[in-house]
């Protein structure tokens, strides 16, 4: 009987009969990545709440600049009817 080298094994018989040996193939598993949670669902509700107040923020913002400049208006012709009462209580006397 033949001595083979270390590790080789008979991996069967060729197509006239002899004896076919190798060294055998180790069936290797690749890797796999750990798997890493990833809080997608907070960061998806935590950022439909920053826009949610945003948005009433800004909504706040501009009802803000609509009630000053009617503010401004207001002040504007309280002003002006002030002086015209001025004027005319000055021509009076």
């Amino acid at each position: 009987m033949q001595r083979l080298p270390d590790g080789m094994v008979r991996l069967g018989t060729d197509h006239r009969g002899q004896a076919v040996y190798g060294y055998p193939v180790a069936q290797t598993v690749a890797p796999q990545r750990p798997i890493v949670a990833r809080p997608w669902a907070a960061w998806l509700v935590i950022g439909s709440f920053a826009a949610v107040i945003a948005l009433f923020l800004l909504i706040g913002l501009a009802i803000l600049a609509a009630v000053l400049a009617l503010v401004a208006v207001c002040l504007t012709i309280c002003v002006v009817v002030l002086r015209s009462l001025l004027r005319d209580l000055r021509k009076e006397k």
